[in-house]
């Protein structure tokens, strides 16, 4: 193994270690001492691969948004907006089922924020990129008059909180609904302009 790939595996065993206790204890209680104890590393071996506490929930929260990106590659064909944004639901889906551990830890990122200054730059960050991105689809579309007219940045805004909502209700009652279908009729309602 090339010290490249010792690198890289100690910072995914580290990552899985906060995972773990983030899970188990809560990011409010997440202590760098049993990250360490979980993953089988000093707390240099630590500080070696993350600046501090704050790099590393950073660093889990960009693993975890780029595990479920990964699944999405927008087509090549033209799909009016809300078929798009459809077809994006249908891609992230199973991305979000097989990240059931992450999931909670991405909402407590959110929630934490709230009160932590520096984890809120971070969170705004991630929140900025998904407002841009279907921003974008969105003033695309109500160019093309595909979808009702609006305010994009606002409607984007809505689409998160829906996804926001439809994630939380999915982790408190997994067979209460076909989430994905529930989360193509909200986008279906909110953007038809038929």
């Amino acid at each position: 193994m090339t010290q490249q790939e010792r690198k890289i595996a100690a910072i995914n065993k580290i990552l899985c270690a906060a995972e773990l206790c983030i899970k188990n204890n809560g990011i409010n209680n997440l202590d760098i001492n049993d990250i360490c104890r979980e993953a089988g590393f000093s707390k240099g071996a630590f500080y070696h691969h993350f600046r501090s506490k704050q790099h590393l929930l950073l660093e889990l929260l960009n693993k975890w948004i780029k595990n479920v990106t990964q699944q999405v590659k927008i087509p090549n064909e033209k799909l009016d907006t809300i078929d798009l944004i459809v077809y994006v639901i249908e891609k992230l889906s199973p991305a979000f089922e097989q990240s059931e551990k992450q999931l909670p830890i991405f909402l407590e990122f959110y929630i934490k924020a709230i009160n932590d200054k520096n984890l809120k730059e971070i969170v705004l960050q991630t929140h900025d990129n998904f407002l841009l991105f279907f921003s974008s689809l969105l003033k695309n579309g109500m160019e093309n008059e595909n979808i009702k007219k609006g305010n994009p940045l606002q409607v984007s805004k809505i689409l998160f909180a829906i996804t926001l909502g439809l994630l939380i209700q999915g982790l408190i009652d997994p067979a209460g609904e076909d989430w994905n279908e529930l989360a193509k009729t909200s986008i279906k309602m909110l953007l038809s302009n038929k």
